[in-house]
């Protein structure tokens, strides 16, 4: 009977063990500090509205108030603030998100217009959110992590 009941106790605890691996997590990862360049840091700006073509999108605008050419791609990130912190909102796909690698030149005193589809994201609870996007400088040397400048927009989502 001792021995009934040791592998019975064995095989509840692996069975415990292989539903908390492949339970989802709910918690989400405080977002990385903004990286900044100098030179961008008051000459770019986003603007980000609520969509009228189709919830849930919102458009994105990013304005180049530079004297240099920048460069920045489809990929953005949206996080949630918390009350404390930013928070990174996971991508939601069952085949996976993945973004062409294309990048879009914004010209000096310029900018340039993205609608983005939240549902990327899945269901969006109600609070304030960011996008956060990259950008950098259009120069001739291979770009560093130390070249990249994310902008960021706040908008605030009614479920």
């Amino acid at each position: 009977m001792k021995k009934y009941a040791s592998l019975l106790l064995v095989v509840l605890l692996f069975a415990g063990i292989l539903v908390a691996c492949t339970g989802e997590s709910t918690d989400l990862t405080i977002s990385d500090p903004l990286q900044s360049q100098p030179t961008l840091e008051h000459a770019v700006r986003m603007v980000v509205t609520n969509s009228e073509n189709a919830p849930p999108r919102v458009d994105v605008t990013i304005f180049n108030d530079s004297d240099y050419e920048l460069i920045t791609g489809v990929h953005f990130g949206v996080e949630m603030f918390d009350g404390a912190y930013w928070r990174n909102i996971p991508w939601y796909s069952a085949e996976g998100v993945f973004f062409a690698d294309i990048g879009y030149q914004i010209d000096p005193d310029g900018s340039i217009e993205f609608t983005k589809d939240l549902n990327l994201v899945g269901t969006l609870e109600s609070g304030l959110y960011r996008i956060r996007k990259q950008v950098f400088r259009d120069i001739d040397t291979p770009i560093h992590d130390s070249d990249l400048h994310d902008v960021v927009a706040e908008f605030h989502w009614e479920a």
